[in-house]
């Protein structure tokens, strides 16, 4: 059975639309787990119309918002009874035939323990846009050991980027990284990175597959979340990942570059010179050699992929 968590704060405009792509799913051993936190707008009375149906688990009312929607995942972690978890955030929805799909590839290959599907970017009004992030596309699927998924993805940037597109194994003896919850924006690379982790101290041959069928459907609002946010945590994963050994050499260079190449592309003066300072007194760096060198090598990878660099070329 899957667990699906549907957590949901001010998503009333989306959260039917949600709750139906799941509860019509073609793939029907699920159990539904919706949980809102303590919401300003009508979501209440959206979940109430939901609370009878017989795939609906439970349906959960923070009482006060809890600041952090990984808080939410934490609470859908602790009501699921499922073999394997869906975190169907509310904002977006998917394909009927997206959970069969996904069972499919779970079926076939049991090292198999985390599948994302692609998505189609929609907008406001779940009219399609021409964005499109998935590394793999078309009918393919492209498996990796969760080792080499961290090493060739995970460890440069949050690829794993839609959680409404990821169906994961849920992991014996494991419990859910507190860490997490001190996150704002980046806490779901956070989560992907500790997981997969787990799944390959467990066992090294355990993979990710990434299939290419755009079966999600991810919606991108007008407003976004200050890049200062996502550019402050994103270099504390930085950090933890230094500490843990994932980056030295060539590849820390290449890192330094990456967070570089953001800084340059903050609009706000004082912010931009904050991080400049903060990169520098980290790790030394004040000139934009590294930033050049990553763009370097950004070129020279699309045109012949390398190990130590995430791959361009989409496949």
């Amino acid at each position: 059975m899957i667990s699906v968590i549907i957590p949901n704060y001010n998503h009333s405009a989306y959260l039917s639309e949600r709750i139906d792509s799941v509860l019509c799913q073609t793939y029907q051993d699920i159990e539904v787990i919706l949980l809102d936190d303590c919401s300003t707008d009508n979501s209440r009375e959206v979940l109430d119309s939901y609370k009878n149906h017989t795939l609906v688990s439970h349906v959960v009312y923070n009482e006060q918002n809890s600041g952090c929607v990984f808080r939410q995942w934490e609470r859908g972690f602790s009501l699921a009874s499922g073999d394997y978890i869906w975190i169907a955030e509310s904002d977006y929805f998917a394909d009927p035939d997206m959970l069969s799909c996904v069972m499919k590839v779970f079926a076939q290959d049991p090292d198999v323990c985390l599948c994302q599907v692609g998505a189609q970017i929609v907008d406001q009004n779940s009219n399609r846009m021409e964005w499109d992030w998935d590394y793999v596309r078309g009918n393919k699927t492209v498996k990796l050991t969760c080792g080499e998924y961290i090493d060739k993805f995970l460890r440069w940037n949050s690829f794993l980027y839609n959680a409404s597109g990821i169906v994961f194994r849920r992991p014996k003896h494991w419990s859910f990284p507190q860490d997490v919850k001190t996150f704002r924006v980046a806490g779901d690379w956070f989560f992907w990175l500790r997981l997969l982790q787990h799944y390959q101290s467990v066992d090294s041959q355990q993979k990710i597959a990434v299939v290419g069928q755009k079966l999600n459907r991810f919606r991108r609002h007008p407003t976004a979340t200050s890049a200062k946010f996502h550019l402050s945590e994103t270099m504390r994963i930085f950090d933890t990942l230094v500490g843990e050994g994932y980056f030295s050499g060539v590849g820390k260079l290449l890192q330094i570059g990456v967070i570089q190449r953001t800084i340059k592309h903050i609009e706000d003066v004082e912010e931009k010179h904050h991080f400049q300072e903060e990169l520098k007194a980290k790790y030394g760096v004040s000139s934009m050699l590294p930033y050049h060198f990553s763009q370097l090598c950004k070129f020279v990878n699309y045109v012949s992929p390398f190990c130590t660099f995430p791959p361009q070329r989409k496949i």
